[in-house]
């Protein structure tokens, strides 16, 4: 596991209440990720048995780290962007005033109970009615996909 610190300009009382884990997901194409990201097993089994098997008959599509590329340049299939996508595609359409509608649109779409509450936290409603439920998922599988990158180590 490693950790990062939260910001040291807020007290604690130990060491370790500034510390979060952050699984080693490797690879980082995996069903193991779909998980890391948010999602529910059910739509996480879904997803990697799509990855998994996808087949693309016409030969333009092929899965980007995984199949070789296809002979007409086209762009390959990112997992990342994949996943997004059919995210998007299970999703409702919630209206901005509803706080029912866009929970009952994340666990439609598969999305973890604790990504529906990090999503919604009542402290950031001013912030989260500010853009769509698409956008904050967008941004919350995002920003965990991202958080699974290699970093470089630090020099001081």
């Amino acid at each position: 596991m490693s950790h990062i610190h939260q910001d040291d300009r807020v007290q604690h009382t130990h060491e370790d209440d500034r510390m979060h884990t952050i699984p080693h997901v490797r690879p980082r194409i995996s069903h193991e990720t779909l998980t890391h990201l948010g999602l529910t097993s059910t739509i996480a089994n879904e997803i990697w048995d799509y990855w998994t098997n996808f087949y693309d008959p016409t030969g333009m599509i092929t899965r980007h780290a995984i199949d070789p590329p296809n002979p007409w340049g086209f762009p390959q299939l990112k997992f990342h962007v994949m996943v997004i996508n059919i995210i998007y595609r299970a999703l409702l359409t919630p209206s901005y005033s509803s706080d029912w509608e866009w929970f009952t649109s994340m666990k439609v779409a598969g999305l973890s109970s604790e990504v529906q509450a990090a999503i919604m936290d009542p402290n950031f409603t001013y912030l989260w009615r500010s853009r769509s439920l698409r956008y904050w998922i967008h941004e919350t599988l995002y920003l965990r996909w991202t958080g699974l990158l290699p970093r470089p180590e630090r020099t001081s």
